[in-house]
């Protein structure tokens, strides 16, 4: 990010191209530090997702979509890394879903 960042100038226009799904938007809301542009799904599970669509038709390889999982999880990673809101938020995500697991009565003991 900071060599892309470095490398652009205030009245420069610069053009995105790649696939839907490649991370165009998401580039965009990094490089602005906002949500300037609507992102793709996380492709996992939300209905009307082109990817998903694609690795059941036979248009993409499963282990693409695998290998974009996996530098998702590393990017989110290293931002709980660096970041401690990043951190803190995802410890708040985990022990809420703890809580919920832990009261489930398909996860409670058996007396």
């Amino acid at each position: 990010m900071d060599a892309l960042q470095g490398s652009l100038a205030a009245g420069q226009t610069v053009a995105l191209l790649g696939p839907s799904g490649a991370g165009k938007s998401t580039l965009i809301n990094r490089l602005a530090d906002s949500e300037l542009a609507k992102t793709d799904c996380s492709h996992s599970s939300e209905p009307g997702c082109a990817v998903l669509a694609a690795v059941e038709e036979g248009r993409l390889d499963p282990d693409r979509l695998g290998s974009y999982r996996k530098l998702q999880a590393e990017a989110a990673y290293e931002r709980r890394r660096v970041d401690p809101q990043a951190r803190a938020d995802y410890v708040a995500e985990w022990k809420t879903a703890m809580r919920t697991v832990k009261h489930h009565p398909k996860y409670k003991r058996q007396g």
